[in-house]
Parts: structure tokens; sequence; C-alpha cells
């Protein structure tokens, strides 16, 4: 007898991008196919998914082109990733996202 284990529940994150090179569609396509997703800005999208942050970070990074900006936010579990902000930000928001 096997035991099946529960179904994943999915997390809520909250996805930001700054877009100058990519498609907004194409990213919008791949957050999209993450799970139930609605967006609220041209730029912004909430997300029902079972992925982790660094999945849904490392699936969307493959969207976006060097000089985008990508900050997701993993409101359930208190944490945030991020890809195209130089060290100085990058700095900032460990330290706030930390404090």
């Amino acid at each position: 007898m096997s035991a099946e284990s529960p179904a994943a529940q999915p997390s809520r994150y909250v996805i930001v991008t700054q877009l100058k090179l990519s498609a907004p569609q194409v990213v919008a396509d791949a957050v999209s196919k993450l799970g139930p997703a609605f967006q609220i800005a041209d730029n912004a999208w909430i997300l029902a998914s079972t992925s982790s942050l660094v999945t849904i970070r490392n699936l969307l990074i493959q969207q976006v082109r060097p000089g985008d900006r990508l900050f997701i936010v993993d409101i359930a579990h208190d944490k945030a990733g991020w890809s195209g902000y130089g060290p100085s930000e990058d700095a900032r928001f460990r330290q706030r996202w930390t404090a």
C-alpha cells in the first residue's frame, strides 16, 4: 500500500517587470503558464503557483533580456527574488528584506 502525498498547495506571488528590450507579451505568456495569473498592471501580475520562487525566477529570466528588470515576491513565505538590478540596489534589497 503506497501513501500518497497531498497535493502541493499553491503559493501566491507578485511579479513586477520593467522591460526595455523584451516583448511584454512573451513575459505575460510565460507567467500565465505558471498557474492562474491576473494581470494587475501592464507590468505586474498576481500568480498562484505550486512552483517555487527560484523555479519561477529561473523560468522568467529566460524570457527577459539584459537591461530588463524582474522582481518577484512570494507573499505566503515572505521571500523575494529579482534580476537585472545593479550591485548597490541588490544590497539594499537584501538589507531591507531581512530587516
